[in-house]
């Protein structure tokens, strides 16, 4: 079986990654407690588990908004970044999701964001969820629109051989494929963001994205060199800023009726 994968490495930097603009962490809690609605237990008393709780992201601005919140993860420095930051209860514990340290029931909603791609077995992880989901409890799946210039995210996939690593991140087909259903459609929220080329440049050369950590220091060459031969040749000032649509969604899932 494969490791899951620990963002460790990743805790001094992360929010800088996959934080939103100022205020719109507010309206992607807002989303979750819509796609939350189609569950058996009301939000406000809701018991939620967040598999990959990471820093916070998601866990600090939900939190306020339900019965009790506890997050998982494998790594403690990241969970050490939102103890810092922590204003509401939430309890932490170190582990792993495909064993889950809780009785069968025990969560009326679980949370799971950008983690099933760095998951070893997510059969199991998922088996685990619906042990600890009690009759009529879903688990809220959500990920990122990504804001980045997708036409470079392209040309560098193809120069590093990689098919489509926002695919694989995502992971949206991961959960039907193991016996889950769709409980609601999915619900986003869309937000504009500025970067610039040179910022993409910037945060694959520096191993930024998890999944630059296992490529070799000539994949990363070559993906630099095809984005800015791709830059150079339609003239684009890889300093200027471009404006993008970005956003976030959130989908509910019900366990298979034979968990």
């Amino acid at each position: 079986m494969a490791e899951s994968v620990s963002f460790d490495r990743a805790a001094s930097y992360y929010d800088q990654t996959r934080g939103f603009p100022s205020g719109v962490e507010t309206d992607v809690a807002q989303v979750f407690m819509q796609a939350a609605a189609y569950g058996a237990a009301p939000v406000q008393t809701a018991r939620v588990l967040e598999i990959g709780v990471g820093t916070g992201r998601i866990a600090l601005p939900l939190a306020p908004h339900v019965g009790s919140y506890t997050g998982i993860d494998l790594s403690t420095a990241m969970m050490a970044v939102l103890r810092a930051r922590q204003t509401v209860p939430i309890t932490l514990i170190q582990g792993d999701a495909t064993r889950l340290p809780f009785a069968a029931g025990a969560f009326d909603l679980v949370v799971a964001v950008h983690v099933f791609h760095l998951i070893g077995d997510p059969g199991s992880a998922l088996r685990e969820l619906a042990r600890v989901l009690r009759p009529g409890g879903v688990l809220l799946h959500g990920w990122n629109m990504d804001g980045d210039d997708e036409t470079l995210r392209d040309v560098w996939n193809r120069a590093v051989g990689v098919n489509d690593p926002r695919t694989r991140h995502l992971r949206n087909d991961i959960i039907p494929q193991h016996g889950w259903t769709p409980v609601s459609e999915p619900l986003t929220f869309k937000y504009p963001v500025e970067r610039t080329p040179q910022l993409f440049i910037d945060t694959m050369r520096a191993r930024v994205w998890s999944a630059c950590w296992s490529m070799s220091d000539e994949q990363l060459a070559a993906g630099e060199r095809a984005v800015l031969a791709h830059i150079a040749a339609r003239g684009i000032d890889i300093t200027q800023s471009i404006v993008t649509d970005a956003g976030f969604v959130v989908q509910g899932f019900a366990p298979p009726l034979n968990a």
